[in-house]
């Protein structure tokens, strides 16, 4: 719930931008042409993503812009003017056996 952006960073492999209170970045692997998906790495809680949408890719490095959504349905915000990018570091999950 609440997948935003997301990029297919190579055939078997999609990284999720979640927000609505999960505020994570997700990567999904794939190893049947995505008859069926695994959670294979995540970042963690302490990423403190702000509302992560887009997504891109340089390199190896995936990059999440903090959209800050939240900021549009407070009615006593100032919506911000500037946005950060983040570099998403990940914490692979371990493969069930």
């Amino acid at each position: 719930m609440g997948a935003d952006g997301m990029i297919l960073n190579e055939p078997g492999q999609l990284t999720l931008a979640v927000n609505g209170g999960n505020d994570k970045i997700f990567q999904l692997t794939t190893e049947d042409n995505w008859g069926s998906a695994v959670l294979s790495a995540t970042t963690l809680t302490a990423d403190r993503f702000s509302y992560p949408a887009t997504l891109t890719k340089s390199g190896e490095d995936i990059w999440v812009m903090n959209a800050k959504t939240n900021e549009l349905v407070d009615s006593n915000a100032v919506p911000a003017k500037r946005f950060a990018i983040q570099k998403g570091i990940f914490k692979p999950i371990p493969k069930k056996k």
